[in-house]
Formats: structure tokens, C-alpha cells, sequence
């Protein structure tokens, strides 16, 4: 250390491969390498467009014909008599 500041020193190597080779290679996942192959075309300057967006059949449901259905599946029918159920008094 010098009296106004830091000094530094450059190491001098044979060889750089030498120098790193107890560095093991990086492990790059297969989710690394699928994201790398997604981006490099936006990397040379290419447009990229999205995918479609799959069309997924409608979760709604009409509340009225839920009620008409779930009234069918309560009556019961007996020898071709339909017959009401039977509710619990309170």
C-alpha cells in the first residue's frame, strides 16, 4: 500500500487454460438451453410473434340450467309416477 492510494500488480501465467483448468465447465440445464434457442433469434435483430393462444372450450355455466338439471336429478321417478322428494323439517 503506497501512501495515497493502493497499488497494483499483474500476475504473470504461462497459460490461461492452465491457469483455469481446475474450473469445472458450467452445467446448463435443459430449460437454459430451450430459453437460449426463444431468445437468439430476437438477439439477431428478427421479429419475434407470439404463439396462438389455444382455444380452451367455455367454463360458464347458465345458473338456470344448472337449477333445471339439479330438480330433474332430485324428482325420482317410480314405476312411472314421479314422485317429489322429501324434504327435512326443521
Amino acid at each position: 500500500m503506497t501512501r495515497h492510494g493502493l497499488r497494483l500488480t499483474t500476475k504473470r501465467v504461462g497459460s490461461e487454460k492452465d491457469y483455469f483448468a481446475h474450473i469445472p465447465p458450467p452445467r446448463i440445464s435443459k430449460d437454459m438451453v430451450s430459453l437460449a434457442k426463444l431468445v437468439q433469434p430476437k438477439a439477431k435483430g428478427h421479429a419475434i410473434e407470439a404463439p396462438e393462444p389455444e382455444e380452451r372450450p367455455g367454463n360458464s355455466i347458465n345458473p338456470m340450467d344448472a337449477l333445471r338439471e339439479s330438480v330433474r336429478a332430485d324428482t325420482k321417478t317410480w314405476a312411472g309416477v314421479r314422485v317429489a322428494p322429501q324434504h327435512k323439517q326443521a
